[in-house]
């Protein structure tokens, strides 16, 4: 198992949510080897634990940047919804997400099977491992992509949104992964 895994499987563990660590556990292999996009960060095998773990660092760092100016947050619930946000590019317990392009070395969204976005994947999968949500974290996870998520602007942003959302665009648009 990779360290990347292992760090992030403790910090799901000092969650103490089991269910959470048993969707990451069961899920290891997919999850290790999925790609974060089809062509833009993190568009290699392995780079969703990439960009998972960066998104996680980012939040913790502007977390603790301002702890005392950040309402309606928690450290932990900020990192379960950074862990999560994501997940759904696995794809579903039968499909991928992402397969590879065959015509050239990157990837493509798999149309085959899968209809829905990965917002909605990855509250499929909170849902088949019983991964206890605030409303907050749903609406956290359903929009972290921002501006960028078609329903946004049916959401009022909060300090957590804003967290997650801002430490998944550093992940991907600064850092590219």
């Amino acid at each position: 198992m990779s360290e990347k895994f292992e760090t992030l499987l403790k910090v799901i563990d000092s969650l103490k949510i089991p269910s959470m660590l048993s969707l990451f556990e069961g899920n290891k292999d997919r999850f290790c080897k999925a790609p974060a996009s089809s062509k833009y960060h993190g568009s290699y095998p392995g780079g969703l634990i990439d960009h998972t773990m960066l998104v996680m660092s980012i939040c913790t760092y502007l977390y603790k940047f301002d702890t005392k100016n950040i309402k309606g947050t928690t450290h932990e619930s900020l990192i379960k919804c950074a862990a999560l946000h994501d997940f759904g590019k696995v794809g579903t317990k039968e499909q991928d997400f992402y397969i590879p392009d065959p015509s050239s070395q990157k990837y493509i969204q798999n149309k085959n099977d899968i209809h829905l976005d990965h917002e909605h994947l990855s509250l499929y999968w909170i849902n088949l491992y019983s991964i206890p949500l605030t409303a907050e974290e749903i609406k956290c996870i359903s929009y972290h992509a921002g501006s960028y998520s078609p329903a946004f602007t049916l959401y009022k942003e909060t300090p957590q949104h804003i967290l997650l959302s801002t430490a998944d665009n550093m992940a991907a648009k600064i850092y590219n992964i």
